[in-house]
């Protein structure tokens, strides 16, 4: 009789993002568990939040996907009900798809007006509904909501989702934020926050794998095309849910990975807060406690030339001038991250 434990995945390309990356976060997260686990991956490309409740096409989003109707809900019946883990990660494609309407509108203003409303409601609605179904369906196992990670910061010529967040600040939901980074996060926040508040003791137990507060937008090696995992984002993916599977976890806990975590193996520095009070971190914040990480990454990794000039005791000791940084000065730094990241709570 196996032993194997089992988790079962469902939502959309964050975690089915085969098309995109060589290797798919699906497949990073069972190099991640190994053989003690088995994953049945119930995720599809370019679902919806009414998608995974109520089935769709496999290939609306990829056309070299099968023209089949999948129905997550249904056809991965007896997987979610011998589940110990369930992963869901859905909600962006709702919005992916109602910016892509709104880009299309003879009069932008009246379009938003007239129907993000009724947007957001249904997606946070059929979110609920989901995890009601899910419950059903299993009534112990540990279920884990992954948060949409920001998109890509610096690659908005792809889907303009930061010209949107611009776009969002001039109406009555962005008129305080500052720029697009600040309304993401508060997009983010209002989209998320209300169903959270919403979890009953009867869905528990449940957690927040809050990627949105994990994963660098500013790193570019995080991405395929701004939306999507690349291999390297897939595979920190992988790890934080992964790391969760084999934590005791706390239901009704939000849990964000640090820079530190994806460097160091030996050791998971995890910020844990209750997920009724989730507010994700602004995008920029996220990237200023990623930059000393790189930065010491960086200096324990010296250029192939600078080892090959070692080798033969020509490498001079490094001035301010070629990279290195005085104490004063990184201490000067690091206190200017510090104001910066005060100012973006």
């Amino acid at each position: 009789m196996s032993t194997s434990r089992k988790i079962a995945l469902l939502g959309d390309s964050t975690i089915d993002n085969k098309h995109w990356a060589k290797v798919s976060v699906v497949e990073h997260l069972k190099q991640a568990l190994g053989s003690s686990f088995v994953v049945n991956d119930l995720t599809n490309d370019g679902f919806t939040t009414s998608d995974c409740l109520n089935g769709a096409y496999r290939n609306k989003a990829v056309p070299s996907f099968p023209a089949l109707k999948f129905t997550p809900l249904v056809e991965g019946a007896l997987q979610i009900k011998e589940s110990d883990f369930i992963l869901l990660s859905v909600g962006g494609n709702d919005f992916r798809e109602f910016l892509a309407k709104l880009s299309h509108a003879t009069n932008m203003q009246k379009y938003f007006r007239d129907n993000f409303d009724t947007v957001l409601r249904t997606m946070q609605n059929n979110y609920l509904n989901i995890l009601k179904n899910l419950r059903a369906l299993n009534p112990k196992a540990a279920i884990i909501l992954m948060t949409q990670y920001y998109p890509a910061r610096k690659s908005d010529s792809y889907y303009r989702i930061y010209q949107f967040m611009d776009f969002l600040r001039k109406t009555d939901l962005g008129k305080e934020c500052k720029d697009a980074d600040e309304m993401a996060q508060k997009f983010l926040q209002f989209a998320y926050s209300p169903i959270f508040k919403k979890i009953t003791a009867e869905m528990h137990p449940c957690i927040v794998a809050d990627i949105t507060s994990s994963l660098d937008p500013y790193n570019e090696t995080n991405y395929a095309c701004q939306i999507e995992p690349s291999i390297e984002g897939g595979k920190k993916i992988a790890h934080m849910i992964s790391t969760l599977m084999n934590t005791p976890i706390t239901p009704g806990m939000s849990y964000r990975f640090k820079p530190e975590f994806f460097i160091d193996q030996t050791k998971d520095p995890i910020d844990i807060s209750a997920f009724s009070e989730w507010k994700p971190y602004h995008p920029k914040r996220i990237a200023l406690l990623e930059a000393p990480v790189k930065e010491h990454k960086a200096k324990e990794q010296p250029k192939i030339s600078d080892k090959l000039l070692s080798l033969f005791g020509l490498l001079k000791k490094k001035s301010s001038s070629t990279g290195s940084i005085p104490s004063e000065d990184e201490a000067k730094l690091k206190k200017e991250r510090e104001r910066e990241m005060d100012l973006l709570m």
